[in-house]
């Protein structure tokens, strides 16, 4: 498969018609090898508009999606920045310019991204659980962090038998006092049918409590939906009772 030529594709039909107009992004999303970030055996579908899994529990955003998340954050040469989860962004940040580390808790993700990104200087960094003392030790007035994403953080503190809603209240205070920029990735895992087991209904309730914090420690908070950003309104922290 001519790999390079579906890079061109994806960038032409699924980056640029979406208003993605950063030259310096563009031209790092026709350089970094996509198709060396997912599953081996899915690599054929690298480049199609689809989430491309990567192991179970990880996969590529979508091209659309992560680039418009990359333009609001506006990075530049020489910046540092700390991925969450994300081995495509920290590529692509690496491939801008910028000193790149990636926190990843997924051995198995880690293991497949491991060449192209110590190929792009990518350093990496494995904390599942313990995020913030991560991001208070990384965070700089020079650091942009991008964090994909919240939703298997908050799978992890459920699967270690964490209390969910202590952790999230210290992020989100951690996240306030922050030096830097911090871009939070998270999923809306409410708009679907009622699960039908007591330990997804937990994870879809604290999921949504979740998104709530977060949303109420940022500055912005956009949905994104069928490729459309949508600016939410500030409010105040909800008081959260179900």
């Amino acid at each position: 498969m001519d790999f390079q030529t579906a890079r061109k594709v994806m960038v032409d039909s699924q980056v640029r018609v979406n208003d993605v107009t950063d030259r310096a992004l563009q031209a790092a999303l026709l350089a970094v090898p996509r198709e060396a970030l997912c599953a081996p055996d899915r690599a054929f579908s690298a480049y199609a508009e689809v989430e491309v899994p990567v192991t179970a529990r990880r996969s590529l955003m979508l091209p659309r999606d992560l680039s418009k998340l990359l333009m609001a954050a506006a990075p530049k040469p020489g910046e540092r920045a700390l991925v969450m989860s994300g081995a495509y962004a920290a590529a692509v940040l690496a491939q801008m310019g910028l000193d790149v580390t990636l926190q990843e808790s997924d051995a198995e993700a880690l293991a497949i991204a491991a060449p192209t990104l110590s190929a792009a200087g990518v350093t990496t960094v494995e904390a599942p659980l313990e995020l913030a003392p991560a991001l208070v030790e990384a965070s700089r007035p020079d650091t942009a962090i991008l964090l994909d994403c919240a939703t298997m953080w908050l799978s992890n503190l459920m699967e270690a038998g964490r209390d969910t809603d202590a952790a999230v209240a210290e992020f989100s205070t951690m996240l306030a006092g922050l030096p830097g920029p911090v871009v939070v990735v998270t999923n809306e895992v409410g708009h679907g049918i009622v699960p039908e087991n007591a330990l997804a209904r937990a994870f879809r309730d604290a999921h949504g409590r979740m998104n709530q914090r977060l949303a109420a420690a940022m500055d912005h908070v956009v949905l994104v939906v069928a490729g459309r950003a949508l600016v939410l309104p500030k409010s105040p922290v909800p008081e959260i009772v179900l």
